[in-house]
């Protein structure tokens, strides 16, 4: 049709990543009504396009690929100009980090350009090292998804590892990221599984990994020299917030089993949170002031529990709200001296194994309204504790009960005190 003067319409039906004609083309472009409307024929290059219609929801969402040359796009797809080549850009548009970015952002069924224009993209220099997974035409063949061409998996997972680390994610990360997509896992499960045991090589190729940095001025002053030249290790990259997290979740359930006795999401959240009152690592710092005390969700839905049970069997869930170890808890358990000091933890936790859950809600409640009333410059009596807990919606119904009468407020306050869990000046000591 191109020698006849009419380019393919390309809508967002007709792409898919890193392929186009899944479906045959069913309307052309007049290059001359082009000439007689616009004044000019349409740019006959390739052209880099994603596709409109998106959900967070669907298996990928962000969906981009590059057209043929001579042809054109449709209002179902948008173009980008950059000057990235396209088939670079097309691969990070369909790498799994930005598309977990994209799928945090859109709402509705439109990926529109004021998503896309908020998106974080590795920088230029990092992307032109990136391998290419070019644009595949499948016109007469079945295929319609990248996972129906095993050919084309080693190319996207070793891009998908790629520009991970252009975005200086871990392998951890990277895993948590496949997480996100669980349509994915179960419309494409070979492809979601080989995926998988490519990031588990990344990790253990950065875990068993020995690598020596040395500058160039290091590396002249070796060479003059007979004696050896020692170098550091290079640093590797760090785990993910949720990893550590999980690590040391997953140790505070460890020390608090007992066998037939599974722990309670309730105790572990609060000795996690007077570990974090103790250590001072930054780990847990997200406590909310809910209905139970001091309450991190995002310990739950955003990743460590899911990092600890589903992905790594550290923990056994019992039930929605209890955990016991799991067959690799003992990989947990190295982990979790490497993100907190265990020494202090387990003091911590020897202070407070015994104390019930109504005691552990009323001394958690307690520390953290005093912190805030030191913060503001505030004497912590237990008067001023009262008054805090009760200007708290949350906790107003506390006070109704003989846990939160002013006596046993004072009690909470003394033994914080006592034990250096309440700041006075610097960093709490146990």
């Amino acid at each position: 049709m191109a020698e006849k003067g009419f380019w393919p319409l390309y809508e967002g039906k007709h792409i898919e990543q890193f392929l186009v004609d899944i479906k045959p083309i069913e309307r052309w472009v007049s290059l001359d009504a082009c000439q007689k409307k616009y004044g000019k024929p349409p740019e006959p290059g390739p052209k880099l396009v994603f596709r409109d219609i998106a959900r967070n929801t669907d298996e990928r969402t962000c969906i981009a690929a590059v057209l043929p040359e001579r042809s054109c796009a449709g209002h179902t797809l948008s173009g980008i100009e950059s000057n990235v080549s396209s088939d670079v850009m097309a691969c990070v548009l369909n790498s799994l980090a930005l598309d977990f970015s994209v799928r945090l952002r859109t709402a509705g069924t439109h990926l529109s350009f004021a998503y896309v224009a908020q998106l974080a993209v590795p920088e230029a220099g990092a992307t032109r090292t990136l391998p290419v997974v070019p644009t595949r035409s499948v016109a007469g063949t079945s295929a319609t998804n990248v996972a129906d061409l095993p050919d084309l998996w080693p190319a996207i997972a070793s891009l998908n590892l790629a520009v991970a680390e252009a975005y200086a994610l871990t392998p951890d990360d990277l895993a948590y990221i496949l997480t996100a997509f669980p349509v994915l896992a179960r419309k494409r499960p070979v492809f979601y599984a080989y995926l998988q045991e490519r990031v588990r090589e990344w990790k253990r190729e950065v875990e068993g990994a020995r690598i020596y940095a040395m500058s160039a001025a290091r590396l002249a002053r070796a060479a003059e020299s007979p004696e050896p030249y020692a170098t550091e290790p290079a640093r590797q990259p760090a785990a993910s917030v949720a990893f550590q997290q999980a690590a040391v979740l997953a140790w505070v359930v460890h020390k608090l089993h007992a066998p037939g006795y599974p722990v309670s999401r309730f105790r572990v959240q609060k000795m996690l949170y007077l570990i974090e009152a103790v250590t001072d690592t930054g780990l847990f710092t997200e406590f909310r002031k809910q209905a139970a005390g001091p309450y991190d969700p995002g310990l739950r839905y955003k990743g460590p529990e899911d990092i600890a049970v589903r992905q790594r069997d550290w923990l056994v869930a019992r039930g929605d709200t209890h955990f016991e170890p799991g067959p690799n808890i003992e990989e947990a358990l190295g982990y979790a001296p490497r993100y907190i000091d265990i020494e202090l933890a387990e003091r911590v936790l020897e202070e407070f194994r015994t104390f019930k859950d109504e005691t552990l809600e009323r001394w958690t409640t307690v520390h953290l309204a005093a912190v805030e009333l030191q913060r503001r410059g505030e004497p912590a009596t237990p008067e001023a504790v009262l008054a805090y807990i009760r200007s708290v919606p949350e906790w107003q119904e506390k006070l109704l009960r003989e846990e939160f009468a002013l006596n046993r407020i004072a009690d909470a306050l003394e033994g914080l005190r006592k034990t250096g869990l309440l700041p006075r000046e610097g960093r709490p000591t146990l």
